[in-house]
């Protein structure tokens, strides 16, 4: 009998063979770490366990011995730290790691060690063959917190602690500062809790404190916004931080910035005076505060009126324009506008505000009236830009229109998350019943609240909404012909006298006068010709004619600037020998001009504001000459210089426009630097208007040791870089700064990059204007050494100048191809015998024309017989005819093609396709840019 151990131990008598005639019991072996499990007659110990040998066995036998290893215990002692459970292991698990997840407030885990006297580190895990029940004891050492003192302009002694611990009794050591009596330490910020004198046991954390002082016996000077403060002791200027002597009297004078601004109050030690100057004694102890504020009594100038598109600015997606119009709401002389605290601009139209990054980012727009004798009145609107863009669609019938339960246009794009509200505006004059009406959202059946308002909430995928379950009602048009003419539908002259049309379609009639005779009106009165109307009933129409008598036109110019208007009585169609009389009226910014004005290229003369054409016998083209926009030379205050924008040169005796953007560099005399400027701006460099900068003028303070950084901004041609609230010259170390470009029209194809000492920065904001001006916000965060900006990529705009040549007539230019933005070229029209040139398309009618380029642009002018008669607005320039007469826009077309109607805020109005031949539509009073095909946009006003 062989019995294989398996690395145990037998007892010494233990039996190895057998007969068939012996019984007895197996024997019970040993192993340390074990427990035997038994005798297996498989070394794989699979089976039942064997206990014994019985009478009648046979054969040799082969016995294994089967081991469990024994199952010992960890437990630990954490000395003071949160609870560990025990562990359990045995002789052959693998080696594996001691937790060391205890916590303990206050100190840092050293570790676990053998002994509770903690002599005996164990280590970090138990290795595989260790055995044994065995207790670990946790080590710990104290954890030091920092100390960090804000002494505020003062010093600490040398030995100030720095770190403490949880057992520590830290007493808070007493800084010195000159001309100031320590108070104590807080740990607000803003010196709202109490005084702190000690750091306490059982306290944890790093800790900072901030000193609070009050004046020793000194003086201190606030700098007040809109004017300054003068302390004289006899005829010697007491400056702020002087010390004084006790008991010496002292003379305070306030004093406004300008004539626009009183003294509100003057305030010495807590003890308020109204008016200046006072006299007051130096007290012994304390010191002496002063301060001032100015007030301007002025009434305020009405504020403005800011409208979006769209309406609600709460969801707007990031990267989207949100359209900012201003309206003066009461008489004003300018009319401005400030983004996110820049400098105030001259608001000439509406303008988009736009962010490029994703994150969510709230910029405040500022309306500004000014007007003279009164402050400023001031309306803010703030537009918050998130992630995502989610939009809606509506599918509706003519006779429902969807409108903002807040005014305005519907938003049609929201940020994700955001919700649509609107309401549906149903003519029910349009549809024969309305019971079954129903309106979907994404296929689902929505309904309004109370007030017939739709919310469809948390959106967050694009939605469509539908109307369906009514039928339209119809009306008929019909046509009675008379004598000397006929009337037909417009551009359908075949079709029959009548026609049945939806309720509200546009229906346009023509009546075409038959030779020697033209269109008087239509029967019932009216005298627009074609007569466009919505079909609001059955109407029946007819036309009279009656014979015809020539006449001539008087051509006006449209030019920026000025407006060229018929005296009261004069009509701009004239009669063989007929007269007319005009006058020019200057905007604001064109009045110092001194216009020459031709009729027909011969100069005109005038009298008492009138210019007068007599015995006409052709057609008139006036045209107008010497219209400029005023100019103005900045007269800067001493300490500042500044740098036109547009060419990168000093201003110093420029003549520049009015609007004109140059940069203010305020440069602090020695031992001063850069407070902020006198409308409590601190923006240096700043970019500003010609116009505003003889206003301004830069406060300084006295220069204290605090470490700084300077950041050198460069001079740029087409571009002008500042700080925002910053004097980017002096930086506080590990301070941001936030820099502005803004990029002038003229560089909007420039692919800018700016880098901060070689290093590419990402723009966070831009915004851009009516004026196509665009601005750039970088921010340069943690400023440790002094910043060189560099910008590269701007380069002055290229456009294409093409001409092309209309019947009648023959154009030419100095220069077509590609040339660059600000290029003047000179225009000549030559007319074909019999003709007059009448106008180019921009409206001018000089000729030669030195045009400026500012744009892609095809140059082209309009010629007509000189002695038939052609109509102002009636002047076509291409194949397709566009213009406005009756209130309604009127197209030719030699092709089908397609109509875009744009408002001058670039709102698309209108498209749809058009016909060949003729075709009208009735628009809202107004200016449009139209456009059809891939035509050139035309500006036409619908009255």
């Amino acid at each position: 009998m062989d019995l294989p151990l398996n690395g145990g131990v037998n007892p010494p008598d233990v039996r190895t063979s057998y007969t068939i005639e012996t019984a007895f019991e197996l024997p019970k072996p040993s192993r340390e770490h074990y427990t035997f499990g038994g005798w297996f007659d498989n070394e794989s110990l699979t089976g039942t366990a064997i206990a014994s040998i019985v009478k009648g066995s046979t054969g040799e036998k082969e016995f294994y011995a089967k081991w469990t290893p024994v199952v010992y215990r960890i437990t630990f002692e954490t000395n003071g730290g949160t609870d560990q459970t025990e562990l359990t292991y045995n002789i052959e698990s693998e080696t594996f790691q001691l937790p060391m997840k205890t916590k303990r407030i206050g100190y840092s885990f050293a570790g676990w060690y053998k002994d509770g006297g903690l002599t005996q580190t164990y280590g970090t895990s138990v290795v595989k063959g260790t055995y044994g029940d065995f207790t670990l004891y946790a080590k710990w050492i104290l954890t030091k917190y920092r100390i960090e003192y804000d002494c505020y302009h003062g010093t600490n002694p040398a030995d100030a602690p720095m770190k403490f611990t949880i057992e520590d009794n830290v007493i808070l050591p007493v800084p010195q500062r000159d001309n100031f009596t320590f108070v104590g330490w807080h740990l607000d910020e803003l010196l709202k809790d109490e005084v702190q004198t000690a750091i306490p046991v059982g306290t944890i954390g790093d800790r900072k404190f901030f000193a609070e002082w009050v004046m020793g016996n000194s003086v201190q000077i606030s700098r007040p916004a809109n004017g300054t403060i003068t302390v004289k002791s006899g005829s010697t200027e007491v400056k702020s931080g002087d010390k004084v002597g006790a008991n010496t009297s002292l003379t305070i004078t306030a004093t406004p910035a300008s004539a626009d601004y009183k003294l509100s109050k003057l305030v010495v030690n807590n003890t308020e005076y109204t008016t200046s100057p006072q006299t007051v004694k130096m007290p012994a102890e304390g010191g002496l505060t002063i301060s001032a504020a100015f007030a301007d009594p002025r009434p305020a100038a009405s504020a403005p009126k800011i409208t979006t598109d769209p309406v609600n600015t709460d969801y707007i997606p990031s990267g989207e324009p949100v359209t900012v119009t201003m309206e003066k709401n009461g008489e004003c002389d300018s009319l401005l506008y400030s983004i996110d605290g820049s400098t105030p601009k001259l608001y000439t139209g509406a303008f988009q505000v736009s962010t490029i990054t994703t994150a969510t980012k709230t910029v405040a727009v500022q309306a500004i009236a000014r007007k003279s004798g009164c402050k400023d009145g001031v309306t803010t609107r703030n537009i918050t830009f998130r992630s995502g863009k989610i939009t809606i669609t509506f599918n509706l019938p003519k006779g429902i229109t969807a409108s903002n339960p807040a005014g305005g246009e519907v938003v049609e794009a929201v940020a994700s998350g955001g919700a649509f509200e609107f309401k549906l505006i149903v003519d029910k004059n349009y549809f024969q019943t309305l019971d079954s009406i129903k309106v979907t959202a994404n296929g689902t059946v929505i309904t309004p609240d109370i007030y017939g308002i739709y919310t469809l909430s948390n959106q967050t995928s694009d939605v469509i909404v539908n109307v369906s379950g009514i039928s339209g009602v119809t009306h008929l048009i019909t046509l009675v012909q008379s004598a000397n003419g006929m009337i037909a539908f417009t551009g359908d002259e075949d079709a029959e006298n009548s026609r049945t049309v939806n309720h509200g379609d546009p229906v346009s009639v023509t009546a075409m006068a038959d030779e020697n005779y033209k269109f008087q009106s239509w029967t019932d009165g009216e005298t627009a010709n074609p007569r466009t109307f919505m079909a609001e009933s059955d109407v029946t129409l007819q036309a009279r004619f009656v014979k015809d008598s020539a006449g001539f036109s008087v051509i006006l110019p449209e030019l920026e600037g000025v407006t060229v208007k018929p005296l009261t009585g004069y009509s701009t169609e004239v009669k063989l020998g007929g007269k007319f009389k005009f006058y020019l009226r200057l905007e604001e910014d064109y009045n110092e001009s001194v216009p020459v004005v031709y009729a027909n290229d011969e100069e005109l003369s005038v009298n008492q504001e009138v210019y007068s054409i007599y015995d006409i016998s052709e057609n008139i083209r006036i045209s107008v000459d010497g219209i400029v926009r005023n100019k103005v030379k900045p007269v800067l205050q001493e300490h500042v210089s500044a740098i036109d924008v547009e060419t990168g040169s000093d201003v110093s005796g420029l003549s520049l426009l009015t609007d004109a953007l140059i940069v203010l560099q305020a440069d602090a005399p020695e031992g001063q630097v850069f407070s902020k400027w006198n409308d409590g701006k601190a923006d240096n460099p700043r970019i500003v208007t010609a116009a505003d900068a003889s206003q301004l003028f830069p406060l300084f303070l006295p220069k204290t040791g605090q470490g700084v950084v300077c950041v050198k901004l460069p001079v740029l041609a087409g571009a002008g870089i500042g700080a925002v609230n910053a004097n980017a010259a002096v930086v506080a170390k590990g301070e941001s700064v936030q820099l502005k470009l803004v990029v002038l029209p003229s560089y909007s194809q420039s692919n800018v990059k700016v880098f901060a000492n070689g290093k590419e920065q990402d723009a966070a904001l831009s915004l851009r204007a009516s004026s196509e001006t665009k601005t750039l916000f970088y921010t340069l965060s943690g400023l440790s050494e002094d910043v060189d900006v560099e910008v590269s990529g701007l380069k002055l705009n290229e456009y294409v100048v093409s001409l092309e040549q209309q019947d009648g007539g023959t154009v030419r230019a100095s220069q077509v191809g590609m040339v660059k933005h600000g290029t003047v070229v000179t225009l000549e029209a030559a007319p074909n015998r019999g003709n007059m040139f009448v106008k180019w398309e921009d409206g001018n009618t000089l000729n030669p024309y030195r045009y400026v380029v500012t744009d892609n642009c095809t140059l082209k002018g309009s010629f007509a017989a000189s002695n038939m008669p052609v109509g102002n607005e009636n002047v076509s320039v291409s194949a397709v005819r566009i213009y406005a007469a009756g209130g309604c826009l009127h197209v030719q077309s030699p092709e089908v093609s397609e109509l875009s109607v744009w408002s001058l805020e670039g709102k698309l109005i209108k498209r749809a396709g058009i016909p060949t031949g003729y075709s009208s539509y009735l628009l809202p009073a107004g200016m449009y840019m139209v456009k059809v095909g891939k035509g050139e946009s035309v500006k036409i006003v619908i009255r």
